[in-house]
Formats: structure tokens, C-alpha cells, sequence
């Protein structure tokens, strides 16, 4: 808590988000195959209009990947929020942990099949469809290993049904850290910050 003599600051969490334009995903710094990005389509988890779809091209090797920079031995936990569309089942995957990742309904709330010892992965509910999807894992290598945040055909599978089917994602993050904090937003820089503030006028 910080405060003054006539304000009180408080905030319940601190927050790193080590990649960057985590809400745009159309930007360039995010890596894209076999998936068109539409910007702003639907309301995100925090009541803004930017959340966006995301449509497959093609039925394999489909995914949306970033490169943010890891260090062997460290643990990292990965986190975004997804919707159904089309699609119910995602998949959350890195080249650093040696593992195919794992697999999040958003139908139901449930995870599905999750690979690599030592990974763990969650999924919460937060209204509206929407869950954030989380994973852990202790990165093997070092440098410019990506995440892969991926919309599945179904629990397993690292394919899509076909053509324009899509899902909506919003609010990526990336920390070294062994269970998520609360999302710290992005534009051209990582952070590190204080979330979850309130402020009051003259200490009310």
C-alpha cells in the first residue's frame, strides 16, 4: 500500500509480461502459419473491444508463435485468454521444454492431454466463454525459443478442421515465474509493474 495524505494507493499483485504487443496479435512481431488475424473483432475479458479472431488457412501447422527470450534451467509459466469459436479445443506448446505441450477445452472448462514431465497447466474461467489458459514449464535451452499458442481440432491434435475455422484469443503473457500473475498488458516494450490498483480519494 502506498500512501499519502490525501490518496491511498493499493495493488494486489506484481506483474512481468516478457513478450511484447501482447493484445495485437496482427502485429508483425507475432510469428503466423497457417492463421489470419482479425483485429478488435469481439469484447475481451476486461470489456474493450480487443480481442481477436484468429482463422485458419489451412488444416496443419497452424499456430501463432514469439520468441521471448528464455534462460536454461529457469521455470516459466505462459498464459493467454481464449474463447471458443469454430474450435473448442487450444494448445499451448514451447520448443524450449521438449514436449508437444498441452491441450485446454474451452467448451467446458476442462484440460485435456498435457505432455512433458514437469509441466503443469491450467485453465480458469473468467465470464463470458472466456478462460485463461495457463502453462509451466522449465525451459531446457536458452536464446530464441518460441511459445506456440495454438487452436486445435480436437484434445491431441496439433491440426485444424479445415479452412476459416476460428477462435478468439486476447492478453498473452510470459513471466519467469512458477504460476501466473495478474495480466500485465504489453505494447513495444516488456514490463515489469504493479497490477490489480485501486486508488482512492483521501484515503477512502
Amino acid at each position: 500500500e502506498i500512501e499519502t495524505t490525501n490518496e491511498v494507493v493499493s495493488f494486489t499483485d506484481i506483474s512481468e509480461n516478457l513478450i511484447t504487443y501482447s493484445e495485437q496479435f496482427d502485429n508483425a512481431a507475432w510469428n503466423k502459419s497457417s492463421i489470419t488475424v482479425s483485429a478488435d473483432s469481439t469484447t475481451a475479458p476486461d470489456g474493450t473491444t480487443t480481442a481477436d479472431s484468429w482463422a485458419t488457412t489451412a488444416i496443419s501447422s497452424v499456430y501463432i508463435s514469439r520468441s521471448p527470450g528464455l534462460t536454461v534451467g529457469q521455470t516459466y509459466t505462459y498464459s493467454i485468454y481464449a474463447k471458443a469459436g469454430d474450435m473448442n479445443w487450444f494448445r499451448i506448446s514451447n520448443q524450449s521444454s521438449g514436449s508437444t505441450g498441452g491441450w485446454f477445452n474451452l467448451s467446458d472448462g476442462t484440460l485435456g492431454t498435457q505432455n512433458g514431465a514437469g509441466n503443469v497447466s491450467s485453465i480458469t474461467s473468467v465470464g463470458d466463454g472466456w478462460y485463461r489458459c495457463v502453462r509451466k514449464f522449465a525451459s531446457v535451452v536458452s536464446g530464441g525459443t518460441q511459445v506456440l499458442f495454438s487452436p486445435s481440432s480436437a484434445d491431441g491434435s496439433t491440426g485444424a478442421p479445415g479452412s476459416n475455422a476460428f477462435i478468439y484469443c486476447w492478453g498473452a503473457q510470459v513471466e519467469k515465474a512458477s504460476s501466473p500473475t495478474t495480466y500485465l498488458p504489453t505494447t513495444t516494450a516488456a514490463l515489469v509493474g504493479l497490477t490489480d490498483v485501486t486508488r482512492g480519494v483521501n484515503g477512502t
